[in-house]
């Protein structure tokens, strides 16, 4: 399941962190898309002392397969 996958990957890259993931799919039914609407809220406290850009880069890094292919629509919501 994508959503498994995705928590694995950022727990094991972001130690220490908590990740919820929500796939919002089902919500964009009408849309033409193929790939997941995706809404992450991370909590992780060294992303405290990152600019955002800095920080949506690095997730972008630890899912850049999924990216590719499997996600269409990405939201990310962090917490400290």
């Amino acid at each position: 399941m994508l959503e498994q996958t995705i928590k694995q990957k950022l727990e094991s890259a972001l130690p220490g962190s908590i990740i919820n993931v929500k796939n919002t799919s089902i919500e964009h039914w009408n849309h033409n898309t193929e790939g997941a609407h995706i809404i992450l809220t991370i909590t992780y406290q060294p992303f405290e002392k990152m600019a955002l850009i800095d920080r949506h880069r690095k997730i972008h890094e630890i899912l850049k397969e999924e990216l590719k292919e499997k996600i269409h629509a990405l939201k990310i919501n962090i917490k400290y």
